[in-house]
């Protein structure tokens, strides 16, 4: 039997691979599928995770119809379940459900109230089975242990249509993301891409669970942490100076040396106008030649700020050591606004966006990926301080969303009263594009030498208008303020008046809050995810174009060139960037969320900075043991 005529299996009490064992029993079971609604044929062998048939773009289809279906531009998995384990376990299935309950399910409710935050569960989502039971005299037994996304609800043995549910089995389109291309097959001109049984999908990324920020990291939130950076900087300067009422050293008891760094005594202000204390910061400031209008201020490139964290290969420096140290840079690149956009007077946003107390709530910009993740580990450390102190037995972690959580936030509903992922509306509201088209600047405008007469050289600029077609249905062309703002809105919707003369919200705002509170998943600012282009794209992009070019057919071979020429737009060390932005708007309202703006998406350097590119962050939550 091929793989096309594989039939859907029920999220029943256990796990089933079948081998017919002769002709007859093929024939017995076609007379049966036209009475049972029998999905339940998988592959036969080692799993990690099991394969199954399954049209991604209608998830509530006959079996007789699933062959009638497919697009064979469309790209689709064949697996609907996750697996653990292999064809022989032999730890009892309910030590394994008890292992992955601990790991993932430690809190029946949301542990910790976080105002700001949307708790997701998905392990909920879940169903493990264990035992489900049939007849051995037509079927070979094979027992896994599995995990399905959705319970399937169904009769077999009734056959009244109104007491049947087609099984809502998910296969989510981030798995692309973390799907090894050794284990994905392909033959000439078939319709999908096929994952192998024996592909291992990490179950982090869709079981563990997460907060997931409401809105975008604002200013004042990140000055916070710069303001911090530089304290501690100076506070160290102090102590290294003789005063000691502002840090002490503590010594290692085996070896009776000096820990450096010294703890800083963070209760002790720092008093800025004392003279001894200007002697002593000296260095921290700007020299004379370098001060503008021979303002006094802090040099900002000393703001730099450093932490340890555990590699388990080796650490960016090409060293072996487990500990790793990195030195970031923490203040914003202001001069992003002037560099983004060729004659353009942001000038003013240069000099007030970033420190002026009237941009307070509005996203912070000109934040590279590692500065980011430099002021997570900052935010990490100063919750589990106030845990700590509070005996709260608790661990938090503040990290940038991956690809799985983004997805799962940005398709979760509201369902009788309850925040439900994975619903029927989840391939609706997914990005399965393999387009990646986004613009955080202009540099999407064309720019043409026409002519040269004697020294002068005419230079012409236009739009890019392959992007400005391809964009046309959901993107406002060259009107930023459409939305009620010329540049960035304030991070929460909440806090964004309506004014009559100068509309700052408006319809077209207010696409940008799901039912859930999140803002701005597909506007204001687009923000830093954790995969990165060689590791989660390039190698399934490569397979897709590899599938593509098997067609002869004009219309595959156009949709592969836009996809090409899209994909030369990714950097090749980049890190993965999602969401619209306030210059490339986008608006597609369905099922109340602004789905073309939320599946925008581009590869870019970790060291680049954008007057359009910002951050929000997730938190997992565990017990201390």
């Amino acid at each position: 039997m091929n793989k096309q005529q594989q039939d859907r299996t029920p999220a029943g009490n256990k796990c089933i691979i079948i081998k017919f064992k002769s002709y007859t029993h093929i024939l017995i079971f076609r007379l049966m599928t036209k009475f049972i609604p029998l999905f339940i044929i998988l592959l036969t062998s080692s799993v990690s995770v099991l394969s199954q048939s399954k049209i991604l773009d209608k998830p509530w289809i006959r079996e007789s119809s699933i062959r009638h279906n497919s697009s064979y531009v469309h790209y689709k998995y064949r697996n609907s379940m996750f697996a653990i384990g292999q064809t022989d376990i032999k730890e009892p299935n309910t030590k394994i459900d008890s292992l992955l309950n601990n790991t993932y399910n430690q809190f029946s409710s949301s542990p910790l109230k976080i105002e700001d935050c949307v708790y997701f569960n998905p392990y909920s989502k879940f169903i493990f089975n264990t035992s489900w039971v049939v007849t051995k005299s037509l079927f070979e037994e094979i027992d896994e242990t599995c995990f399905y996304l959705n319970k399937v609800s169904y009769e077999p043995h009734k056959r009244d249509e109104n007491n049947y549910r087609f099984p809502n089995l998910i296969s989510p389109y981030s798995l692309r993301f973390y799907a090894d291309t050794t284990n994905i097959s392909i033959t000439p001109k078939q319709t999908e891409m096929v994952l192998d049984s024996n592909i291992s999908i990490p179950l982090d990324n869709y079981l563990k669970p997460f907060y997931f920020r409401k809105y975008e990291v604002t200013n004042k939130e990140y000055k916070e942490f710069v303001n911090w950076v530089r304290d501690s900087i100076a506070r160290q300067m102090l102590f290294d100076g003789g005063m000691d009422e502002f840090g002490h050293s503590d010594v290692e008891e085996e070896t009776g040396e000096e820990i450096d760094p010294p703890s800083l005594n963070w209760k002790t202000p720092i008093p800025w106008d004392s003279p001894k204390v200007k002697e002593l910061l000296e260095p921290l400031y700007s020299k004379n030649n370098e001060r503008f209008a021979r303002h006094k201020g802090i040099d900002s490139r000393k703001l730099n700020y450093v932490y340890y964290y555990i590699s388990y290969t080796e650490c960016p420096d090409g060293s072996s050591n487990f500990v790793c140290r990195e030195e970031i840079n923490v203040y914003p690149d202001t001069l992003c606004w002037i560099h983004d956009f060729n004659w353009s007077f942001n000038e003013p946003m240069t000099q007030n966006y970033f420190w002026h107390p009237a941009y307070n709530d509005y996203p912070v910009v000109g934040i590279s990926y590692y500065q980011a993740i430099a002021f997570l580990h900052w935010k990490t450390q100063q919750h589990q301080a106030e845990l700590d102190a509070k005996g709260i037995q608790l661990e938090v972690k503040y990290d940038l969303p991956t690809e799985a959580e983004w997805d799962i936030a940005a398709t979760a509903e509201i369902e009788d009263k309850h925040i439900n992922v994975y619903t029927k509306n989840y391939y609706n509201l997914a990005d399965n594009s393999w387009v990646t088209d986004l613009s955080l600047n202009q540099n999407n405008m064309i720019t043409h030498t026409d002519s040269t007469r004697g020294n002068n050289h005419y230079i012409s600029t236009r739009n890019n208008l392959l992007s400005e077609e391809l964009k046309k249905n959901y993107r406002y062309k060259s009107d930023y303020k459409i939305d009620g703002a010329f540049h960035t809105h304030k991070s929460n919707i909440n806090l964004i008046g309506k004014k009559k003369e100068l509309i700052e919200r408006n319809e077209l705002t207010d696409i940008n809050q799901d039912d859930l509170g999140i803002c701005f998943m597909g506007g204001n600012v687009s923000e830093w995810l954790k995969e990165s282009y060689q590791e989660n794209w390039k190698p399934i992009f490569d397979l897709r174009q590899r599938l593509l070019k098997t067609f002869d057919d004009k219309d595959i071979e156009i949709l592969s060139l836009i996809e090409r020429y899209c994909d030369q737009k990714n950097h090749q060390d980049g890190k993965l960037v999602r969401g619209g932005n306030w210059y490339d708007e986008r608006f597609s309202s369905k099922f109340g969320k602004n789905v073309e703006g939320i599946n925008a998406k581009i590869f870019i350097s970790p060291d680049s900075t954008y007057s359009t590119l910002g951050f929000r962050y997730v938190i997992h939550v565990r017990k201390i043991n």
